[in-house]
């Protein structure tokens, strides 16, 4: 699966989904969909509500989080300690 991310496409592989009881306070008792996918090398997961999963959703929901993981991946920090 290709997900467009900042004018590019990213190569993401979805290697399992399933629907697991929600972890949000306001959404007890509601199922939210649990997609395990390969980027970059990398397992990651991520969660969406079930009334909202599709695939037009997964893609949006993707190319946000490969977003937000280039902006640190690769970085490298000097920390002082005190």
């Amino acid at each position: 699966m290709k997900v467009v991310s900042w004018m590019a496409e990213e190569e993401v592989e979805i290697i399992d989904f399933r629907k697991v009881p929600s972890t949000d306070p306001e959404r007890l008792g509601k199922l939210d969909v649990l997609i395990l996918y390969r980027y970059a090398g990398r397992i990651y997961t991520l969660r969406i509500p079930e009334e909202r999963f599709n695939e037009e959703e997964l893609m949006k929901v993707l190319g946000e989080e490969i977003k937000k993981m280039k902006q640190w991946l690769g970085r490298k920090l000097k920390v002082k300690l005190e």
